[in-house]
């Protein structure tokens, strides 16, 4: 075997291992958070999330050779942070403090779904009917079990944190939506 197609292989492995922590990170974020809104505030929490976040963000910028913003693009993209991101981690921190991680953890997985329909209501994306209707049940879905978990009254879940995951939902669906904002590469 030539040593271009072994490093190409490890290289495969490497990456689907990576992919894979990806995967197990993002699943126990419901859990940690849940956990790190019970231990602290959640804005203290979301706040010493946020700067580590900000500080590895400003060391892979400062290492990584990519085309520079200019004024206008990076006032865009202020805004777009403090409306986008900024109100989404308020609205997810808060929110999960409120409610369940599980569900907290099924309306954001409903991101997509949402997302489509933002894309379709403001940019005029065609959906086939197939996936309206698969959009659809999703979302009766998650009105069915946020109606449940409300009505059940314990384990730390309320209408008002779901509502407020939902919100975030709907922020996180502007923020990728923005290209209407002429950014890109944002």
């Amino acid at each position: 075997m030539s040593e271009t197609k072994t490093l190409h292989q490890r290289d495969v492995v490497v990456t689907e291992l990576l992919l894979i922590a990806m995967a197990v990170i993002w699943g126990c974020n419901f859990t940690v958070n849940k956990y790190g809104t019970q231990v602290l505030e959640p804005l203290v929490y979301t706040s010493i999330r946020m700067a580590a976040g900000t500080l590895a963000m400003l060391g892979f910028a400062t290492l990584g050779r990519s085309a520079r913003a200019t004024t206008a693009e990076k006032l865009k993209l202020t805004g777009l942070g403090l409306l986008g991101h900024g109100a989404y981690q308020l609205l997810f921190i808060y929110g999960i403090s409120r409610t369940r991680a599980g569900t907290a953890a099924l309306v954001i997985a409903s991101s997509p779904a949402i997302i489509a329909l933002v894309m379709r209501t403001f940019r005029d994306e065609r959906l086939p009917p197939r996936a309206l209707l698969g959009i659809a049940l999703s979302i009766l879905g998650i009105g069915v079990v946020m109606a449940g978990s409300a009505q059940e009254g314990h384990g730390g879940s309320s209408v008002i944190g779901d509502l407020m995951i939902l919100g975030a939902v709907d922020r996180k669906s502007t923020r990728l939506n923005s290209s209407h904002l002429g950014i890109s590469y944002a």
